[in-house]
């Protein structure tokens, strides 16, 4: 039996046509950001890069190759040269791969791994860093940042084979990734958010430092509204332990009208700490979102 037979062909993460719509897409940064290399982005910072910024007085034991001699001979005073620093962005994806996330129709995980793809491929054509962290309880894989277009498959092919496995523990996955960060910039945090050990203490990790943080919340059509009725047995996804429930009109109005309080908590939650929320459908087109409303919070031009 081959391939197409089973029904193991998966879709890209990045087919020809999603990547068409994102070659024009970079991202920015509204916080001062430091790396380490000269990138394409310039730093308010003041260094010895190409593009002229201001001037200063000379002081003794200044770097002599900054001074600017045409001035000195019109008015025989000595000034120095300061330069714009170019400097490269650091982008961090984290991605929940506990075991909530494998649900759906499409499936949120197989949506979070698009969406990191493609934020790893809109940074590295831009030529800004990108690492990415996998999380759940108990396990944590890492992706070290790395740059340069010819990096995109070494990350596909990290996220490709990826599965969700484990219980959600959002802070102990952060906790992991600040051990490993070396440099602040921007944090997307991917996730469903059902989080029984709370979600607070992740996302007040992240928002420390110079770090710009974005809560990226997925969601599956069902889960935003479900069409269920009668009486059910229902298996929790992360503990396999069985719930048998009768779904009532009125139990799925107390249902949607709860997940929308949750959502709106986390919304003002991250809103007091200058952090950004957003709410993907899993069968959410992707590109649009990227370009619509990461665009409208900033995050691309």
């Amino acid at each position: 039996m081959n391939e197409m037979e089973t029904g193991t062909i998966q879709e890209p993460l990045l087919s020809p046509d999603f990547l068409e719509k994102l070659e024009h897409l970079r991202l920015v940064a509204r916080k001062i950001t430091l790396g380490t290399t000269k990138g394409e982005r310039r730093s308010r910072r003041r260094g010895s890069s190409v593009e002229f910024a201001d001037y200063r007085d000379y002081v003794r034991g200044d770097d002599l190759r900054f001074l600017d001699w045409n001035i000195y001979g019109r008015l025989d005073r000595l000034f120095i040269k300061l330069f714009h620093e170019e400097e490269d962005l650091h982008v961090y994806v984290l991605l929940d791969r506990s075991r909530s996330m494998d649900y759906g129709e499409p499936n949120k995980f197989l949506q979070a791994r698009r969406f990191a793809a493609a934020l790893a491929y809109i940074a590295l054509m831009g030529m800004d860093r990108v690492g990415i962290g996998a999380l759940s309880m108990g396990r944590f894989e890492w992706f070290r940042p790395t740059r340069g277009p010819g990096q995109i498959a070494k990350i596909i092919r990290f996220l490709e084979p990826m599965e969700a496995v484990g219980e959600t523990h959002l802070e102990e996955g952060t906790l992991q990734f600040r051990v490993r960060q070396t440099r602040p910039g921007i944090i997307l945090l991917v996730s469903d958010f059902f989080d029984p050990h709370g979600y607070e203490e992740s996302l007040r990790i992240l928002s420390q430092g110079k770090n710009e943080v974005f809560a990226v919340q997925i969601l599956s059509p069902d889960e935003m509204d479900p069409d269920l009725m009668g009486a059910l047995r229902l298996l929790d996804l992360e503990t396999n332990e069985p719930v048998e429930i009768s779904v009532s009109g009125e139990l799925i109005r107390i249902y949607r009208n709860r997940l929308a309080a949750y959502e709106q908590q986390i919304g003002q939650f991250c809103a007091r700490r200058g952090i950004h929320h957003l709410v993907i459908r899993s069968d959410a087109d992707l590109a649009g979102v990227i370009s619509a409303s990461f665009r409208k919070l900033g995050l691309v031009k």
